[in-house]
């Protein structure tokens, strides 16, 4: 009877164990931008005007070191940028058009970055507000004001 309490008590030693050990957590890598964000303003600094965009279905998600950009109205392409999170910087670099199928093509056209608030191929925002529900980020020219979904 001791002798099979004692291997029911190596064997879930070794369990938890091997629970403990053998899975690796992957971090996100967004900082918190993790998520859908709704692009739901944007501001030209320069003129002071304002467009909302609050009717429209445009959406930023970050997820692992992808930011993906979908109109959920279908009017735009989905793009994918890689981005990296440093402090209150975020920089998008690397843009793709999402097209599984012909491989994510690398886009040379900026046509399709600008419904979403971003350009050029390579952009650097400043996170000025970052909270739970609500984000905004500026690169000098744009404002963009975001809601979390």
């Amino acid at each position: 009877m001791k002798q099979k309490v004692t291997r029911y008590i190596i064997g879930a030693f070794f369990f938890l164990f091997m629970c403990l050990t053998s899975c690796s957590i992957e971090t996100d890598g967004a900082g918190g931008l993790e998520g859908y964000w709704h692009l739901v303003k944007v501001d030209t600094v320069e003129t002071g005007r304002s467009t909302d965009l609050s009717d429209h279905l445009l959406f930023w998600s970050f997820q692992v070191h992808i930011m993906e950009g979908v109109d959920r109205q279908g009017m735009y392409s989905s793009i994918l940028f890689r981005f990296e999170k440093d402090e209150n910087l975020l920089r998008l670099y690397e843009p793709r058009l999402h097209d599984p199928a012909a491989g994510d093509p690398i886009i040379d056209d900026l046509s399709y970055l600008i419904p979403f608030g971003i350009n050029d191929k390579e952009e650097t925002f400043t996170i000025e507000q970052s909270s739970g529900s609500r984000m905004t980020l500026y690169n000098g020219i744009l404002r963009l004001y975001f809601r979390k979904m």
